[in-house]
């Protein structure tokens, strides 16, 4: 019976534990019901042949249930005429098909469990197939959902990972080092002009002292 046992797999196989485990969800849900559908179709020939099989036994059953009884008849119809070698033949005959309906028995019962177990089986694989398809709408949306979560959380700490002013920073650090170098500049330059102003000063200062000395000496002659 192991096309009963891979039915009974997937009976109690978990769709959840399936969907969460798939890369795709909804194409594993189809291929679920897929494979559930070609076990159901698969249990159902079974079944039938197993129904068969039950209903021949009970025929065959009948069959030596009827002879056992007409023998039985003319066994005591035999003994009212009188005639005990017919009675004791027809015995022997009704104990032939005894012997049968005895062998038959133990068969017919397996056949009918069996037959029992298997209706069973088919009617519960489905209604696992029909709640399957009732909420495959619901599963693959929860799992759609789910991956577009994951997705975005995923997005977001890329994000959070980099620091998109990390540029700026370093474009202001390095202005701010430009204008430092160019104040340092400005400042050498001024004190460049500021020595050259005083030694011209300082030039223009000793003429004056010369025209000064020179006037003084023109006074003097002229006293």
């Amino acid at each position: 019976m192991a096309l009963f046992k891979r039915a009974v797999d997937v009976l109690r196989g978990d769709i959840n534990a399936l969907i969460e485990g798939a890369e795709d969800p909804e194409k594993m849900i189809k291929l679920y019901l897929e494979d559930a559908r070609d076990h159901l179709l698969e249990s159902k020939k079974a079944v039938h042949t197993t129904i068969s099989v039950e209903k021949m036994l009970e025929a065959r059953c009948n069959e030596n249930q009827t002879e056992s009884d007409k023998w039985q008849k003319r066994a005591e119809l035999a003994v009212k005429a009188g005639n005990d070698d017919l009675a004791k033949e027809a015995l022997m005959q009704k104990k032939k098909y005894d012997t049968n309906l005895t062998a038959l028995q133990t068969p017919l019962a397996n056949a009918k469990n069996q037959s029992k177990a298997a209706l069973t089986l088919v009617d519960n694989l489905e209604l696992r197939i029909r709640d399957v398809e009732t909420n495959s709408a619901m599963l693959i949306a929860r799992a759609q959902t789910a991956k577009a979560s994951k997705k975005a959380a995923d997005s977001l700490a890329g994000i959070s990972s980099k620091d998109p002013f990390v540029g700026m920073k370093s474009m202001e650090s390095k202005i701010e080092s430009m204008e430092a170098d160019a104040a340092a500049s400005s400042e050498m330059a001024g004190v460049a002009a500021n020595t050259a102003e005083k030694k011209f000063k300082d030039l223009e200062a000793g003429n004056v002292e010369d025209d000064l000395a020179a006037l003084k000496v023109k006074v003097q002659k002229t006293a």
